[in-house]
């Protein structure tokens, strides 16, 4: 897919004929997400540069997040986004007690994270998202179901099954408001 035009005035962006103004705002989101221990040697190698490291949980695990968004009503538009990131720090940069400083700093909020993967299922929005903010953005099939008390995601990139992520249906947690 080629780069579009993006034009530039103060914190306004034209992305194929349309106008993004920030802040954008979402009206109306749900979301699903679950976080995975997987091998940090494996995670290490999916890292862009020497700067970041993986947060290990445990000895040589480290923390893999999947998040599914079904963005409904907002400023770039309704489509689907699926998140695929890693909990990082910059490398030397250690927890004050190995293992349990990184749960705690986790728990805390304090754990970055480097987004590996953010496929998307509209041009405009993956245009929109690599040029504000420098995403990983790509466009994707993404499709929702709800199934049995269940949100199913299913994700095709490039006419391959990558994966179908499922989660019981419910929660009530309101996201805070935030700047972008």
């Amino acid at each position: 897919m080629a780069e579009p035009a993006v034009a530039t005035t103060g914190r306004r962006w034209v992305f194929e004929g349309r106008q993004v103004t920030l802040p954008v705002v979402v009206r109306d989101a749900t979301s699903a997400a679950a976080t995975y221990l997987v091998p940090s040697a494996a995670a290490r190698r999916l890292l862009p540069g020497p700067e970041l490291d993986v947060v290990e949980l445990l000895p040589g695990r480290a923390l893999f997040s999947i998040a599914a968004i079904d963005y409904r009503d907002n400023d770039l538009g309704d489509y689907n986004e699926v998140s695929l990131a890693l909990f990082v720090r910059r490398r030397g940069e250690r927890a004050s007690v190995p293992y349990f400083g990184a749960a705690l700093d986790l728990v805390r909020n304090r754990v970055a994270t480097w987004i590996w993967k953010l496929p998307v299922d509209q041009r405009f929005t993956c245009a929109a998202g690599r040029g504000i903010w420098g995403f990983p953005k790509s466009v994707a099939q993404i499709e929702f179901q709800d199934v049995d008390g269940r949100r199913r995601c299913r994700l095709v990139m490039d006419g391959r099954h990558v994966l179908t992520f499922s989660v019981a249906r419910g929660g009530r947690r309101a996201l805070p408001e935030t700047q972008a």
